[in-house]
């Protein structure tokens, strides 16, 4: 069970269970995520048909055919998380990367390859806690915990391919769960100047939703959470430049703002 949400997994090839069950620290980073292989309320497989025949099942539904295991296997953990955001209980998910500064949590809401990981490893060189490069998990009061989940940097094989580094590369991980100080919706432009525009309560809650995993099965949970940090954080927009030189420029506009974040 992993915040409420009962799995099973099964295969017909002991290879993929015992690779899923090593891979699981990382998957699902949390003290206790565990995989129950007997009742269940969401139901995976990855099974191998033939010499080479491959086909996946995520949550009753078939979505992979293919030969590659090695393919196959990462298409099916990532998915496997995404299936867990989308249904935790007592949880809300949003697709975002998180470091903590002083206490408060920065939260950068952004969909794939928009450079979110690469501006969190970049903020955790420079003294920023590391919370996670993926999700932003969120208790009922609005607190932000840690899902410290390796960093999976893409642009040092090529822009597709990701390489996974263990935070600890970059510096320290965050412990405990933390107030939402800033909301901040960026995306990279080259040359760009950092122009931070402060959104209304309002805008902040449309522009989160959609980076919200949970928001379609569990609606009303998930909106009184995004109100309460919304409501109590500072929320901007703006565009940005490259990463390292970015970061620096972030907790920067960061110091300057806690002194109000701390009043509210």
């Amino acid at each position: 069970m992993v915040y409420g949400v009962k799995v099973g997994i099964e295969s017909n090839r002991r290879y993929f269970l015992d690779t899923i069950k090593a891979e699981l620290p990382n998957l699902l980073p949390v003290d206790h995520a565990e995989i129950n292989f007997e009742e269940s309320n969401r139901r995976f497989s990855i099974k191998s048909y033939g010499k080479d025949k491959l086909k996946l099942k995520l949550d009753n539904e078939d979505t992979y055919f293919g030969t590659d295991p090695k393919n196959a296997l990462d298409y099916f953990l990532s998915h496997l998380r995404i299936k867990i955001a989308e249904y935790a209980e007592s949880r809300v998910f949003i697709h975002a990367g998180v470091v903590g500064w002083k206490g408060k949590a920065i939260l950068l809401p952004a969909r794939s390859f928009k450079g979110k990981s690469t501006l969190v490893a970049e903020l955790v060189k420079i003294g920023a806690d590391y919370y996670s490069d993926e999700y932003a998990v969120l208790d009922r009061e609005g607190f932000v915990h840690p899902f410290p989940k390796m960093i999976s940097l893409r642009g040092i094989i090529d822009k597709y391919v990701q390489k996974d580094f263990p935070p600890e590369t970059f510096g320290k991980i965050g412990k405990k769960p933390i107030p939402v100080g800033l909301v901040l919706f960026t995306d990279f432009e080259e040359n760009a100047e950092f122009k931070p525009e402060l959104i209304s309560v309002g805008q902040g809650v449309l522009e989160i939703i959609a980076h919200t995993l949970p928001i379609r099965f569990n609606p009303a949970f998930s909106l009184a959470v995004l109100n309460k940090i919304i409501s109590r954080a500072v929320v901007a927009k703006s565009q940005r430049n490259d990463a390292p030189q970015f970061s620096k420029i972030l907790i920067d506009y960061f110091e300057r703002l806690l002194p109000k974040s701390n009043e509210k």
